[in-house]
């Protein structure tokens, strides 16, 4: 679906597979890596109410596995939440993904950019 340009398609085939049960971290935290990798891009036509909603169900899905992430699972959900405008997360979720990770280049990055 990516390749033909269905955005809309991938980011509804990413919150399906979040909401899969038992779907595990790793594909979770894949799905929200996809999303963010998606979300800014010019064909991504999702209005923001329908955005936001598949931004909110990947966020749920990987605060269900808060306790295993690393630091760029930390990294992935910290960018979730700067889709949303919730800045104080994303400076959580990457202060959290530095004290796991000090040296981690994704939580570095969210660092320079939140304070």
């Amino acid at each position: 679906m990516r390749k033909s340009g269905d955005l809309r398609g991938v980011a509804d085939c990413l919150l399906h597979i979040c909401e899969l049960p038992a779907v595990g971290l790793r594909a979770v935290s894949d799905a929200a890596n996809t999303l963010n990798s998606i979300i800014g891009s010019p064909e991504f036509d999702l209005e923001w109410h329908e955005r936001n909603r598949v931004v909110n169900g990947v966020i749920r899905a990987m605060k269900e596995y808060a306790i295993e992430m690393d630091a760029t699972d930390c990294s992935r959900l910290a960018w979730l939440y700067l889709r949303l405008g919730d800045h104080d997360s994303a400076r959580r979720l990457t202060q959290q993904g530095l004290s796991l990770e000090p040296n981690n280049e994704y939580c570095l990055r969210l660092a320079q950019r939140l304070f």
